[in-house]
């Protein structure tokens, strides 16, 4: 991260997304409602939630959230 903040002559679109991948089963934990997602043979998750940040700081932010919506489906299950 340190060498794209020295870089100012180049633009970065930098995306995050966070899975679970469990009893042969995946789930997107960036979207709040529980969603199974399905491996397709070109090896591509398809609908699983790409989000972009900016800053590091908003990176974290988004694993946060998205570690609590993973706890908060294991306390409803």
């Amino acid at each position: 991260m340190l060498w794209i903040v020295k870089v100012n002559s180049r633009e970065f679109l930098l995306r995050v997304s966070y899975m679970e991948i469990y009893n042969e089963e995946i789930n997107d934990l960036l979207a709040p409602e529980a969603q199974k997602l399905q491996i397709h043979e070109s090896a591509e998750v398809h609908r699983m939630t790409i989000a972009n940040f900016s800053n590091f700081q908003n990176a974290l932010s988004m694993v946060s959230a998205a570690i609590s919506i993973k706890l908060h489906r294991l306390e409803n299950s």
